[in-house]
């Protein structure tokens, strides 16, 4: 569903990983020294206007990047076959450490907390986690530091998220059918416009009442 938007590289393989992050990590690299050249802390106080007009950056992406990676555990376990695990997680734990002040996030997703596939590095520099009902107090502690997760229950949708602190939310449930909807109302908006918008979602209060029209602006 998600092959067709617009600036978006979707890879399903390890190797095919592997390859973005090289790419993501020359990026880093590029950003970190314009950075320093021009005395900047943060990708964000830099002009966008200037930086579409440098040479350096044609073809380049300049807004924010995000790098998500869903079920990470396949990820470190298929790159044992193949491309170096080393390798692989080189790679995130420098994005995770040094990446976010040059506009680059990292985004990191997996059904199975353990230290082979959460190293300490990678936890100690993800700002924000979130932890959904996990069954021992081992995988909780591993990743927000405490037990709570571990007591959360069965209630759907239900986490903890640390950011600061610690917080007890609920996470709306959206089926394929409903994603798969928003993202053909998407498409359809970015063909009126002529130009690739932001997608906004907006899902309803109730799965039996109509999603809102958003209109053409």
């Amino acid at each position: 569903a998600f092959e067709n938007l617009p600036n978006l590289e979707l890879v399903t393989s390890v190797a095919g990983a592997d390859a973005a992050l090289v790419k993501v990590k020359e990026l880093f690299e590029k950003r970190r020294a314009y950075l320093l050249k021009n005395k900047k802390e943060r990708w964000i106080d830099l002009n966008t206007r200037e930086l579409r007009e440098d040479a350096a950056f044609v073809s380049t992406p300049i807004g924010p990047v995000v790098v998500i990676v869903d079920e990470l555990a396949e990820l470190v376990r298929g790159s044992s076959e193949g491309v170096g695990k080393v390798a692989i997680m080189d790679k995130l734990e420098k994005l995770a450490q040094l990446a976010r002040f040059t506009g680059i996030h990292l985004v990191l997703g997996t059904q199975r907390p353990d230290k082979s596939v959460i190293s300490m590095q990678i936890k100690d520099n993800m700002g924000t986690r979130v932890c959904f009902s996990v069954p021992s107090v081992h995988a909780s502690t591993l990743v927000i530091n405490d037990m709570s997760a571990s007591t959360l229950g069965s209630i759907p949708g239900r986490a903890v998220c640390v950011a600061g602190g610690s917080t007890v939310v609920q996470c709306p449930a959206v089926s394929n059918d409903t994603i798969k909807m928003l993202l053909e109302q998407s498409a359809y908006l970015r063909e009126a416009r002529g130009k690739p918008q932001r997608a906004v979602m907006a899902v309803a209060k109730s799965t039996e009442e109509p999603m809102p029209d958003p209109g053409i602006q």
